[in-house]
């Protein structure tokens, strides 16, 4: 949970959380930033509670499912770096 806490207010934070906040009034700005920054941590946490769902569900049929599980998403990872070093 504090890793996704983390990384949500990293990355695009700048782009979406605070550019149009500063086009708003002062009220609006602080609600807008507060639903911003709820949705991102709930985001996150279905993210992270599915992912764990998943791997859990995985490793009730034995180690080679779960190790299965591990590849491809470890193959995703790699990939979609990749796709971001090459673009």
């Amino acid at each position: 949970m504090a890793l996704g806490l983390l990384h949500g207010f990293a990355g695009t934070t700048h782009l979406f959380g605070l550019i149009p906040a500063l086009a708003l009034p002062t009220h609006l700005a602080a609600v807008y930033l507060c639903g911003y920054g709820s949705g991102n941590l709930l985001a996150m946490g279905g993210f992270a509670w599915l992912v764990g769902w998943a791997g859990a569900r995985l490793s009730d049929w034995g180690v080679q499912a779960y190790r299965l599980g591990l590849g491809v998403a470890s193959a995703g990872a790699i990939a979609v770096g990749a796709v971001w070093l090459v673009a």
